[in-house]
């Protein structure tokens, strides 16, 4: 007899073949057998799961007569499911496999590492899922905005930067009239980690349109994701009115850190995202060689839209693991890390372009510097840059903003310069005006340096 047929009220055990009234000392030592194997069937085994990785089986050494709520299932998995799974055991049909109240994503259950499933009338519950992996997205809650939420960009068909430092987006349709790349700070998406999130704002397209939002993985990085299964994922919201299809696409660099030419490695499920509802987008993804560098593109296929909002946080890249809120680091160490990437001087919050000695850096030019001669301080980054492809240096005067220029204090005056030199740790600069700069002149500017991939 298999121990589903077992009840928690005592007098409801009255068992064909279980202890009985009046029963002889063998019956006795037979039904005391029989219980011992139903107990070590149950608790002293590990049956191997069959069928597939995401469609599971198994036949236990006293099969269950029913499924019934309570019942709990050990058995050891023969390979990592790979999406939403379900388990039939002894023949009875297949239920869902949930973990914290919804269906699995991917990599939760691991080959050779037994599972606890609870059944609760409904569907298998997997009580022990594989802990989730480290984040390898930088930033992955879109809080580091470094030119802060003034001058948002304008959306159009060409991936841009916006106010969030390491996400970019576009769209695409018949016409892309109206959009604007920004931060959102309110908490829109209220089941994130946080209140932010990136934001394509007041978006007006006609014909078949879609939102793209994307974001990388540099090679450093993503070397260590070789050859393993990765959960993608990313928390979207939108206000369409309708609901609209949502997936991923994972690609790699075809050379190291360059996405100019991107393979693609695969593509995830596509996901209905209702209006006004807060829903995760994944891909579970077998990566193969990935050590170029990871892209990550979302698309949300909005078709024609007048005035709409977008919105992505909470973005994951995870071996092994399950779509959850992630793993919130520091502000500080967010910041810290964008900076390999993007780092400006203006005091954070400062759209770059503005006129202002907040932040500047300032030198002292101690004797005259012709034209085309450096002006003898060697800057440093705060934090190096990688050595990307379109790596860029920006210098701007304080006084007027102005690019390729420094602001003579003692003159008055902006005065031409370009990068004598600029590499992953720092810049030094050459005069450009034309003319020698006076000795004794202190000079103040702003830089920008992107090295974003």
């Amino acid at each position: 007899m298999s121990i589903d047929q077992y009840n928690a009220v005592p007098g409801s055990n009255d068992l064909a073949n279980y202890f009985k009234t009046g029963m002889r000392p063998s019956a006795v030592k037979t039904a005391g057998w029989d219980i011992m194997a139903d107990l070590a069937s149950y608790i002293v085994a590990l049956p191997t799961a069959g069928g597939t990785s995401n469609v599971l089986t198994v036949t236990n050494g006293r099969p269950f007569g029913a499924l019934v709520a309570g019942l709990l299932q050990v058995l050891n998995p023969a390979s990592a499911n790979t999406g939403p799974a379900t388990l039939a055991p002894d023949g009875l049909a297949a239920a869902p496999i949930f973990t914290n109240g919804a269906a699995l994503a991917g990599g939760e259950m691991q080959a050779g590492v037994p599972i606890l499933l609870k059944y609760d009338g409904t569907n298998w519950n997997l009580l022990n899922p594989a802990p989730p992996g480290r984040n390898l997205f930088v930033d992955p809650c879109c809080r580091v905005a470094s030119r802060g939420n003034s001058g948002a960009k304008g959306l159009n068909s060409n991936y841009k930067y916006g106010n969030v430092d390491l996400v970019q987006m576009k769209a695409t349709g018949t016409l892309v009239s109206a959009g604007s790349l920004t931060q959102d700070t309110t908490g829109t998406i209220t089941s994130a980690a946080t209140p932010y999130a990136i934001k394509a704002a007041g978006v007006t397209i006609t014909g078949s349109g879609k939102v793209f939002v994307r974001r990388w993985i540099e090679s450093a990085d993503a070397i260590s994701l070789k050859n393993q299964i990765v959960l993608f994922s990313v928390l979207v919201r939108h206000d369409v009115g309708s609901s609209i299809n949502g997936f991923l696409t994972v690609n790699k660099g075809g050379a190291v850190n360059d996405f100019s030419s991107p393979v693609t490695i695969a593509t995830g499920v596509t996901v209905s995202v209702a209006t006004g509802t807060d829903t995760f987008v994944t891909a579970a993804v077998s990566m193969g060689d990935c050590s170029n560098g990871i892209e990550v593109i979302l698309e949300l296929d909005c078709g024609a839209v007048t005035a709409k909002n977008f919105y992505a946080t909470d973005w994951q890249a995870c071996p092994k693991t399950l779509a959850q809120k992630v793993s919130l680091p520091t502000f500080e160490d967010d910041v810290n890390r964008a900076m390999r990437y993007y780092e400006q001087s203006y005091t954070y919050g400062i759209q770059e372009g503005t006129a202002t000695a907040a932040g500047r850096i300032r030198t002292t030019a101690f004797a005259a510097v012709g034209n085309g001669q450096g002006l003898g301080n060697s800057i440093l980054y705060a934090v190096p840059k990688v050595a990307a492809p379109n790596f860029s240096l920006t210098i701007y005067s304080t006084s007027t903003g102005s690019t390729s220029n420094v602001f003579d204090l003692n003159g008055s005056a902006d005065v031409a310069v370009t990068a004598g030199s600029s590499s992953i740790r720092g810049y030094d600069l050459l005069n450009s005006s034309g003319s020698s700069l006076t000795a004794n002149h202190a000079l103040t500017w702003q830089f920008v340096a992107d090295a974003r991939l």
